[in-house]
């Protein structure tokens, strides 16, 4: 991700941004890191705003569990300080707890493996079938139905996704 500095450099190089505007407002430059560079600013900014929304809405919440925090603190923040306030406000509206805890949280699940198709197909593939056999009380001849693959199919995804135990498969 270019930061507007970046773009704003890039478009006075191609004549796109007033040179004489980019010198006359270029002054002093103030270098923000992100969020997820910030890490142990995260506590701080979210009891602020934990603060001014409860005030605002005259809610209950008034801390954080160290498990919130630490969730909070480990999450990658790819919307910056806005999805930050944003999760706060979310959190004070809905809790009707004192302290937030990680279960308050609505953070996107983020993973650093790589995403290729064959990660995503079987994602797909696992959720499918845990999907279909609740929907279907775990009842394998519904949920193969439901997935429109055979009961052996089925076993096997259950075998391979570790939902089900070998002597299970077999018996």
């Amino acid at each position: 991700m270019t930061s507007n500095t970046t773009d704003i450099d890039r478009a006075t190089a191609e004549n796109n941004f007033s040179e004489d505007l980019y010198h006359n407002i270029n002054v002093l430059r103030v270098n923000v890191p992100s969020l997820r560079e910030r890490s142990t600013d995260i506590p701080l900014i979210a009891r602020y705003y934990l603060q001014q929304f409860s005030k605002e809405y005259n809610a209950q919440a008034r801390g954080f569990t160290d498990e919130a925090l630490d969730k909070l603190s480990q999450y990658r923040w790819p919307g910056n300080i806005r999805e930050l306030i944003n999760q706060i406000k979310r959190m004070v509206l809905m809790s009707d707890d004192v302290m937030l805890t990680g279960n308050d949280l609505d953070l996107p699940e983020y993973c650093d493996e790589k995403l290729s198709l064959k990660v995503i197909r079987e994602r797909s593939e696992k959720d499918a079938l845990v999907a279909a056999l609740d929907s279907n009380q775990g009842q394998i001849t519904l949920a193969a139905k439901e997935l429109e693959i055979s009961r052996a199919t089925i076993y096997r995804l259950l075998n391979k996704y570790h939902l089900i135990s070998d002597e299970e498969v077999n018996s």
